[in-house]
């Protein structure tokens, strides 16, 4: 995956797929996601509506609820990642409990809510830079 595209001001712009059943929930974060990072957010309201949003276009990022009907967010993760193997992920939960950060799949963050609109902005940021520069990093050439 690419770097985000600059925007006429010059700021990236982050693509985000939010997936989330909630409907008033997808409304809050896609304006948080707007604000804080200027990021251009799609929304799916299950984990079969995300995978078509994946198989049809390009992310950065991918935060998902974890308990949803029809699919959990981890089992989507999973799918998600072997369609954009680059996909920085998140989980967005109103249950965890410390034992479930112990399960989370590699490199996939956990927000629990309610959750601060900052965090979760600063959590998809870092989670994005990271992909980014592990995919540098293995694109690189040795002694380069």
């Amino acid at each position: 995956m690419t770097l985000p595209v600059p925007s006429a001001a010059g700021a990236p712009r982050l693509r985000v797929l939010v997936v989330d059943d909630e409907p008033l929930l997808l409304q809050i974060v896609v304006i948080v996601l707007g604000r804080f990072l200027a990021a251009d957010c799609d929304t799916a309201a299950c984990s079969a509506e995300a995978i078509a949003r994946l198989k049809s276009g390009s992310y950065h990022a991918l935060l998902t609820d974890v308990m949803m009907p029809g699919g959990s967010g981890t089992d989507l993760v999973h799918q998600a990642r072997r369609l954009q193997p680059d996909l920085a992920c998140g989980l967005m939960t109103g249950y965890a409990v410390d034992k479930d950060r112990d399960t989370l799949p590699e490199g996939v963050f956990l927000v629990t809510k309610p959750f601060r609109m900052e965090e979760l902005a600063a959590k998809i940021r870092s989670a994005v830079e990271c992909q980014q520069n592990a995919k540098a990093g293995s694109t690189s050439t040795p002694g380069a």
